[in-house]
């Protein structure tokens, strides 16, 4: 009995009844743009296999029992997990694969400057933020940024995509959580460009019988104040009845210092103050910075933001840049905004 024993233990340490399978992926890394063809070993069967680069799925090429063949698709940069799908069951490989570049070579950024939980307002006010997106071209499109709710529980991996496909087409405001402090980026791939339209529109819950409330501008980041351009605002009014808040945001990594310069209709400076633009948190927080306090009793004022002089001869550039200007009527808490028009 004791040998029969001793030969069991041997046996099971020679073959493991559960022995985890080593996987290895071959390139580890790639551009965001994608196209890079990776080879992934391990122990595999004769169905087909997908790999999921963190939520994005490829098909597979089986190759032998051992190896399968990919090409990694577009995707935002940064490390991901890798998965295969085998037969009906997702496998954990502890692989990690890294998209390295610009998020801008495969995607175009949009900023939706406002896109929040409701905010309380003044005199009862309670403002909230609608995002709708539409589906006009093609079969499929890819928003990523969006969340859906989360009600209960959360099953969504960070980098999953928002997905308009058909026969679902649309995206509106009571499938999509409101993500932004108070703006966010929103990634779609190149290779979808044109396939969808948005819209993005701020009202007082208290008045929304009265008003319909403010379409905010959805900005591409392509159309951002780059280099060491001025963003100047013009038409501000400073009639007490209306308060303005003036929001700045910064696609980039590093904080950022400006100029905040505010004239009155003749050209004479009224007011010159120095901001800091937090820097991006990641991609999808932009830096950001809001001033409230204007001059009242001027007229109609002009806003300029500049980089400062001593930032001029820097080597590398200040991030792109974009403002805008809320003016909210006191009383009826009816918004305008003020944006830079070219």
């Amino acid at each position: 009995m004791r040998n029969l024993i001793r030969l069991l233990a041997l046996f099971a340490v020679a073959v493991p009844l559960f022995a985890q399978v080593q996987y290895s992926i071959t390139p580890n890394r790639g551009p965001v743009a994608g196209g890079t063809e990776v080879t992934i070993k391990g122990q595999f069967g004769n169905w087909p296999y997908d790999v999921y680069f963190g939520a994005a799925s490829v098909p597979a090429t089986r190759v032998d029992d051992t190896t399968l063949r990919a090409t990694a698709p577009a995707h935002l940069p940064g490390p991901v997990a890798i998965t295969i799908f085998e037969y009906d069951i997702r496998l954990s490989t502890n692989l990690v694969y890294t998209f390295e570049g610009g998020a801008q070579e495969a995607f175009d950024a949009v900023l939706l400057p406002v896109f929040t939980t409701p905010i309380p307002g003044a005199f009862g006010s309670e403002f909230r933020t609608d995002f709708r997106a539409r589906l006009v071209k093609g079969d499929r499109a890819e928003i990523h940024g969006l969340r859906y709710p989360c009600l209960v529980t959360c099953i969504q991996t960070g980098d999953e995509p928002y997905l308009l496909t058909l026969p679902v087409v649309d995206a509106d405001p009571s499938n999509v959580e409101p993500t932004g402090n108070p703006g966010t980026f929103l990634y779609l791939p190149k290779s979808e460009a044109g396939r969808v339209t948005m819209n993005l529109r701020a009202y007082d819950t208290s008045r929304s019988a009265e008003n319909f409330g403010t379409e905010i501008p959805i900005v591409r980041v392509s159309d951002f104040a780059t280099g060491y351009d001025d963003i100047t605002l013009i038409g501000v009014p400073s009639d007490a009845r209306f308060r303005n808040t003036l929001r700045i945001y910064a696609y980039g990594s590093t904080g950022t210092p400006a100029t905040v310069r505010i004239a009155d209709a003749a050209g004479v400076v009224l007011s010159e103050r120095p901001v800091t633009l937090a820097g991006q948190e990641n991609l999808f927080r932009p830096g950001y910075v809001e001033l409230s306090n204007f001059p009242t009793g001027a007229g109609v004022l002009t806003v300029t933001i500049s980089v400062p002089q001593s930032l001029l001869s820097a080597p590398i550039p200040p991030p792109d840049r974009w403002a805008f200007i809320s003016v909210t009527n006191n009383e009826t808490q009816h918004i305008t905004l003020i944006t830079p028009q070219p």
